[in-house]
């Protein structure tokens, strides 16, 4: 047996061993960790549990593609998803939060298939490795905020891209390009971050002429006609609803121009990434998208981040220049609201970049220290990485609850039997 073989083996298991881990931590007091239920989640619980019973939303309109919920209008993915939690576990915090634990640990996977693609299968792991750990991922998905159903569709929409990149085959374009449409339907940040996406995607694969202009006709219909009942909705006034409500533009107080600089630059700040993340930015009072005392992700992943970036841009190749692509647009949908810090919900498409970044930078860590008198170095680096997810952890499930269950958390308290408040 090649020794190939036996490293694919064993990066497999590896990968079989975080993912074990990864539901594990996931799971584990679903119901009751974050304390109380938020109103969104349930709004899409309740949603959820309508369309399974009589085919309806809470209003009485029946099969909608747009729920009108708060009068923000909800997205349909999220909602006819989590009918199914719902029907197999009844309409309660468990099941509509399995929603987002499900997806999440469905993006570890694709991540894995995207470092496999792009280098090999230990870079593969380790990207998912990466991103299943960061504080980042696993807050959101124990929470449904819509936010993991489009972090997952973007995800397989670019290992299409990347597919096509590498394989030149052009199903792989037009693949990309459908579930780039479909994600418009996951959340309202995604409204805003797949056309830029798919604008920035574009003017990469025709400058490097990896297809012709028929092609990209095609291609731009497909996402048009995925696209278009959202148009429609937009121009009804209905889906600009959600907008209104959060918008810097409609606020005369706000100078949209540089409050807009300032939010952008905010997501790169070491402080929103690794010191504070986004409970303890200044101005920032909501504790539901992240635990104080910890940014986005470690502290000790920062080296690493910039390693792998100095190492992708001495090669300067394709993914080098789609992660700079992500990393432009990122920051997008959560800088043009009031809010002038970031806020994880919105900009938690940066996962991604961010992962292959550490990814990268560790890889080539390990490359420079592989003589085995670094094999202290190695332990030291891994037992650190360890350490801070042990701390992560145990301020997320004993101290996160005390202070994250109030009116700007997840509203503990107010609850009913959702039975009998079921309207026929």
């Amino acid at each position: 047996m090649s020794r190939k073989n036996d490293n694919n083996r064993l990066v497999l298991f590896l990968l079989f061993i975080t993912i074990i881990f990864s539901i594990f931590i996931r799971v584990w007091k679903l119901d009751q960790v974050p304390a109380g239920f938020f109103a969104d989640e349930a709004s899409i619980g309740y949603n959820a549990y309508t369309i399974l019973k009589t085919g309806k939303d809470e209003w009485g309109e029946k099969f909608p593609l747009f729920f009108r919920a708060f009068d923000e209008y909800k997205n349909p993915l999220d909602i006819y998803i989590t009918t199914i939690p719902v029907a197999i576990f009844g309409l309660n915090e468990f099941s509509v939060r399995l929603t987002s634990v499900v997806f999440n640990i469905l993006s570890i996977f694709i991540i894995f298939f995207i470092g496999r693609e792009i280098k090999n299968s230990l870079y593969g792991f380790y990207a998912s490795l990466f991103f299943a750990i960061a504080p980042w991922s696993i807050h959101l998905s124990r929470v449904n905020l819509e936010g993991q159903i489009y972090l997952f569709f973007f995800l397989v929409s670019y290992f299409f891209l990347i597919r096509f990149l590498k394989k030149k085959e052009i199903r792989f374009f037009y693949l990309s390009v459908l579930f780039l449409g479909i994600t418009c339907y996951s959340y309202f940040s995604a409204r805003v971050f797949a056309p830029i996406f798919f604008c920035l995607s574009f003017v990469f694969v025709l400058t490097k002429k990896r297809i012709n202009l028929k092609t990209a006709i095609f291609a731009t219909m497909i996402f048009i006609a995925i696209a278009l009942p959202l148009v429609l909705h937009i121009l009804k006034g209905e889906g600009m609803n959600r907008f209104y409500q959060v918008s810097m533009f409609g606020n005369p107080e706000i100078d949209p121009f540089q409050k807009f600089i300032k939010s952008y630059l905010l997501h790169f700040s070491p402080d929103y990434l690794f010191f504070k993340g986004d409970k303890d930015m200044e101005g920032q009072f909501i504790s539901r998208h992240s635990v104080a005392g910890f940014g986005q992700f470690f502290k000790n992943q920062l080296p690493f981040i910039i390693l792998g970036f100095v190492s992708l841009f001495k090669k300067r190749n394709y993914f080098f220049w789609l992660l700079i692509l992500i990393l432009i647009a990122y920051p997008v949908p959560s800088s043009i609201t009031t809010d002038l810090p970031p806020q994880a919900t919105r900009s938690i498409i940066g996962l991604i970049p961010f992962s292959f970044l550490t990814a990268e930078g560790f890889c080539w860590f390990l490359r420079k220290i592989k003589d085995k008198n670094f094999f202290l170095v190695r332990v030291f680096v891994i037992a650190v990485m360890l350490f801070s997810l042990y701390l992560y952890l145990k301020a997320y499930f004993y101290n996160y609850p005390l202070y994250a269950s109030d009116f700007w958390g997840w509203q503990y308290g107010p609850q009913t039997d959702n039975e009998l408040f079921f309207r026929k």
